[in-house]
């Protein structure tokens, strides 16, 4: 055997060279060989997270977190996301998004939205304080005079005096005019903080004046609406009481209330939406009602669910700011009866506290209101794509953008959604 051969032939026991397996003789030509069982195993690559040593869950090396685009494209699974100019994103939102943007505008604008509840409310207030604080102080009078004599409780009652009594008609009426006219200025002024602007005093009225005596219209047309309806089911309870009894009379008319007080529900409802249509599309009265039921049809349920619980919440916060202050007015009615200071004093508790709940419900309550009707006409109209347009194309964003757009003709092009716009205030749906 030649040296060559002694030097390339060990024996099947023997150890290896430490050559280089590749200058072994049986080493396959052009194949690798197996590695050393003292050379370090190379780290494995999970084909399922990409090229290189990467975490699971994360992008492999080289590529933005997120996703696995590069720079400046996006992913089949990523779509921009929708401006957000003002209180709300120009896209369909929902019920947490409206209440926060209901308390959202009003501390964008406190100046127009506290000013004008106090200012507007403030005659209001004080006509309907004063009723309120004849009436507490001869409540007063009646429980100290029962501490000398208790016989005086087994007397009839005497009725409030005629001036709380007109004191407290005038004010009912009063705030029930002037919370017409808060309700069109605060429209006006959420609108305009949805789509990233601020309103002062002096442009919140220039800009609804010309509207207020519509929005006064649609007020009285939805409440005597809902008042006769109300008066329908009330009078078919003294009917049926009148006719078989009292108890009697109830339990045959408990069907009956119920749907009454179900369709007065309905039809509120369905009208809720006519003032925000008044003030931003520039309708009349009864236009604004059929606007208003046409926005509200296949949407019933989550709007009521919606103002339902807009109206609780604003029901536990006057119910924590009346008690204190009216406990507060009886207190100085108690201490200082008979003083000449008394009556004035009283109603002073009374003015503030109910200021102070016209300045924080009135605003929040519309605020919900208007955000539900742009809402509304973003589901049903594509209105979030128009304005998402007009933001994108840097064209001015106010309360004209919110005006109603002729519908696209048959052979215009087709977007992504509904029409781009909303349709005409008299088409059909």
């Amino acid at each position: 055997m030649s040296q060559d051969d002694s030097q390339g032939w060990r024996a099947p026991d023997s150890a290896r060279p430490s050559e280089p397996a590749v200058d072994s003789p049986w080493a396959v030509p052009g194949g690798t060989p197996p590695p050393s069982p003292t050379s370090p195993t190379p780290p494995r690559h999970d084909p399922g997270y990409g090229y290189g040593a990467s975490a699971p869950g994360g992008p492999p090396p080289g590529y933005p977190p997120g996703g696995f685009a590069a720079p400046g494209y996006s992913t089949p699974h990523q779509r921009p996301p929708e401006p957000r100019p003002g209180i709300i994103a120009l896209r369909p939102i929902g019920m947490s998004e409206i209440f926060n943007g209901a308390f959202g505008y009003i501390r964008r604008n406190p100046r127009a939205t506290l000013g004008l509840s106090v200012i507007v409310m403030a005659a209001a207030s004080a006509v309907e304080s004063y009723g309120a604080a004849v009436f507490l102080d001869e409540t007063v009078t009646l429980v100290q005079d029962a501490f000398v004599d208790p016989t005086v409780l087994d007397q009839d009652p005497e009725t409030m005096s005629a001036g709380g009594t007109w004191s407290t008609v005038a004010g009912l009426v009063i705030t029930l005019f002037s919370s017409m006219i808060l309700t069109g200025l605060l429209t006006l002024v959420v609108s305009r903080a949805a789509l990233g602007n601020t309103t002062s005093l002096g442009a919140a009225w220039r800009g609804a004046r010309g509207r207020l005596p519509a929005v006064v219209g649609v007020t009285v047309l939805v409440t005597l609406t809902v008042l006769a309806l109300t008066a329908a089911w009330v009078g078919f309870i003294a009917l049926m009481t009148g006719l078989l009894g009292n108890v009697t009379g109830v339990m045959v008319s408990v069907p009956v209330i119920i749907a009454l007080v179900a369709v007065t529900a309905w039809i509120y409802i369905r009208f809720a939406l006519a003032v925000p249509a008044v003030v931003l599309e520039r309708l009349g009265p009864l236009a604004a009602m059929r606007r208003s039921w046409r926005l509200m049809r296949g949407s019933w349920w989550r709007c009521f669910g919606i103002i339902l619980l807009a109206s609780v919440i604003i029901y536990a916060l006057q119910q924590l700011l009346t008690i204190p202050f009216t406990v507060g007015a009886g207190v100085v009615s108690w201490v200082g009866q008979g003083a000449a200071w008394t009556l004035p004093a009283s109603t002073g508790v009374l003015f503030l506290g109910t200021l102070l709940l016209v300045a924080l419900s009135y605003p929040f309550l519309t605020g919900v209101n208007a955000l539900l009707y742009l809402d509304l006409r973003m589901r049903r109209e594509g209105l979030d794509l128009h304005l998402q347009t007009m933001h994108r194309s840097e064209e001015p964003l106010d309360e004209n953008a919110l005006l109603p757009v002729p519908a696209p003709t048959a052979g215009a092009s087709a977007g992504t959604g509904p029409a781009a716009g909303s349709a005409a205030p008299g088409a059909t749906e």
